[in-house]
């Protein structure tokens, strides 16, 4: 009995295993049959559509996956991202397959890559997943962040919280680069207040009040009085010190609630032709007028650099004053008087800024590095350079080593700097030669200032020569003048455009222009003086006249 139990047992057993077995053979040769299936089925969408279509199809399937299936589609997915993105970047490789495995780059989008990437550019959104998805880092970027940020439109914000959550990455990032994140940073808050208060908001107040002082200024005062919650905006505040120093003055022509007309109000934002104002009376409360009933109230210091002085470890910057803006009188004056600041606004030729220093003495920078320095440093330090006289300046202050190339310093940060025209080479050239009745000279530079109202300033800048023709509206004729080679004479002088400004805001530039005067010794050319001049424009006699002057050095 006990047999027959043992032999139906081993009969059920076997038939068992044969069953099991058969059933392992067919479901894997169902796997495989299918797996086969889906692999040709992705090679004709990728081979008639493009593999774009072919990742809509990966992300389309739904169904359960054994491991051999989806090692096969991780092997194709990788496949058609390098025939989408290219070989030479493993990081946006892999930044498309991590936003194409979370469902974050359709169809659509995935063409829109293809073919920027065909154009030799990068799709911005995959630059912002080589950053947020590829531990990419943005100093070692094949692209540059202003262009991303500028294509950006729902993502920017991601891109930007991204960004900021450490702002020493920026450092490696041209001024440019930092301003527009930071601008774009406050935009958003204003609009959002608590849009990065998850973040270190210290740290961030700090770089936003670094690259766009009044900006970030505008936005803690423009919060406190709104009443508005947010972290980042406490963090900013508004301080004394923005008040003061970073804040512009206006003086407003007509009364507002409880207060007299042509009182002083700070600046908060403009839009149009409406600008955004906070009396400077307490309590703090906005208003919006017409920005044309306000005038500038503040006094603004202006200087430039003059010379960049080493002493072993000890490096800094030599400024004087070239200008003083009277707000209260709206009036221009030579910069007699050295102004007691702790730091400048510096700003480049095409005024730009580019960062905040602080004013220093070479003898607290000797003592700090250990440094030897003469008894007279300035001095000693000219004559270094073989200068027989230096440094005939009305007031000379040494400020903090900038990089890049600092110009023009203001006491304040302002929007005083006359903008290049925003057009078309062609059309810049049609304005050129309908001031100049003439082409462009061979090797010359063309630069178009907008002077409102239909007005230009048209500069043509040579190695040694400025010429210039501008006129005021778009009914004046144009009026002339030059400086350097074209003022003439047996040695006639070197002139190079430094800034073209506009101090007052109304429409009549002044000109920052450093000239080489010459003279002939033993039948050589010698440069006498190297000096920096700030010109207004007379209107009367329709030419340029020197407000002040500083002799750089004499040799």
């Amino acid at each position: 009995m006990s047999s027959r139990v043992s032999l139906s047992l081993i009969i059920l057993f076997t038939l068992a295993v044969v069953g099991g077995v058969t059933y392992y053979f067919v479901r894997e040769f169902r796997a495989a049959t299918q797996r086969e299936e889906i692999l040709s089925d992705l090679q004709v969408i990728a081979r008639e559509e493009g593999a774009c279509a072919a990742l809509a199809k990966i992300r389309a399937i739904d169904e359960v996956l054994d491991d051999n299936m989806q090692s096969a589609l991780v092997s194709q997915r990788s496949r058609y991202v390098t025939e989408i993105v290219g070989t030479d970047d493993t990081k946006a490789r892999a930044a498309f397959i991590a936003g194409d495995a979370e469902h974050l780059i359709d169809r659509s989008l995935c063409e829109q890559i293809r073919l920027v990437r065909e154009l030799g550019e990068m799709h911005p959104v995959l630059a912002l997943l080589r950053l947020t998805r590829a531990q990419g880092d943005v100093c070692d970027a094949s692209f540059a962040i202003g262009d991303v940020l500028a294509g950006l439109s729902s993502h920017r914000t991601t891109m930007l919280k991204a960004l900021l959550e450490d702002p020493s990455r920026l450092k490696c990032l041209p001024p440019n680069a930092m301003q527009q994140i930071a601008n774009m940073a406050i935009a958003w808050v204003r609009e959002e207040p608590r849009a990065l208060d998850d973040l270190d908001v210290l740290r961030v107040a700090g770089f936003l009040s670094t690259w766009t002082p009044v900006a970030a200024a505008q936005l803690g005062c423009t919060l406190e009085a709104k009443g508005a919650e947010s972290r980042l905006g406490n963090a900013i505040g508004c301080t004394s010190d923005h008040k003061n120093r970073v804040l512009v003055r206006y003086r407003y022509k007509q009364p507002l609630p409880n207060i007299e007309a042509n009182s002083d109000v700070f600046l908060l934002g403009s839009h149009d032709e409406k600008c955004e104002v906070r009396p400077v009376a307490e309590p703090p409360r906005m208003f919006t007028v017409a920005c044309a009933d306000l005038t500038l109230a503040s006094d603004v210091d202006v200087a430039v650099l003059m010379e960049p002085i080493v002493y072993g470890l000890v490096r800094a910057d030599l400024i004087a004053g070239v200008a003083h803006y009277v707000g209260s009188s709206d009036s221009i004056q030579p910069a007699k008087t050295e102004p007691k600041l702790g730091s400048w606004f510096a700003y480049n030729r095409t005024g730009d800024a580019v960062g905040m220093t602080e004013v220093v003495t070479l003898n607290d920078l000797a003592e700090r590095f250990g440094e030897s320095l003469p008894a007279n440093p300035l001095r000693a330090f000219c004559r270094q350079g073989g200068a027989r006289y230096c440094y005939d300046v009305d007031w000379a202050q040494v400020v903090s080593k900038l990089d890049g190339e600092p110009v023009i310093f203001l006491s304040r940060p302002l929007g005083v700097f006359v903008p290049h025209t925003n057009v078309q080479e062609d059309v810049q050239a049609q304005i050129f030669e309908e001031a100049f009745k003439r082409p462009t000279a061979p090797g010359a530079v063309l630069r178009v200032y907008s002077l409102g109202k239909g007005g230009y300033l048209v500069a043509e800048v040579r190695p040694a020569a400025i010429e210039m023709r501008w006129r005021l509206k778009a009914e004046d004729p144009w009026s002339a003048q030059g400086f350097g080679t074209p003022e003439g004479g047996p040695t006639p002088p070197s002139a190079r455009l430094l800034a073209v400004m506009d101090l007052q805001h109304d429409g009549k530039p002044e000109l920052i222009v450093q000239r080489a005067l010459r003279s002939k010794q033993n039948g050589e050319v010698h440069d006498v003086s190297d000096e920096i001049v700030l010109l207004g424009l007379d209107v009367k006699s329709s030419k340029f006249q020197s407000i002040n002057q500083l002799t750089v050095r004499e040799y």
